[in-house]
């Protein structure tokens, strides 16, 4: 499997700045995350067998956000007419 080279795993906070504006670490934990077209995260276990903090692929969040500005665009012309 070869990832691109610059592949990053980025936490809530990591996804918070992504988004930006005052979007904290828990409003992605409570509100984006858990949207059904919002990128599935990984969780690598910790040493004790308990599964880590979210991970997400700062790829497909960023594919994530320019699919919903292309949604909101797409609304905005169509109320407009």
């Amino acid at each position: 499997m070869t990832f691109p080279p610059n592949l990053q795993w980025i936490d809530a906070q990591g996804v918070a700045s992504m988004i930006g504006g005052s979007t904290t670490a828990r409003h992605v934990r409570e509100r984006v995350a858990c949207l059904p077209d919002f990128p599935i995260p990984v969780r690598v276990p910790t040493e004790t067998g308990a599964l880590g903090r979210p991970r997400w692929r700062t790829d497909e969040v960023a594919h994530w956000l320019e699919r919903l500005r292309a949604r909101q665009i797409c609304r905005r012309r169509r109320d407009a007419n």
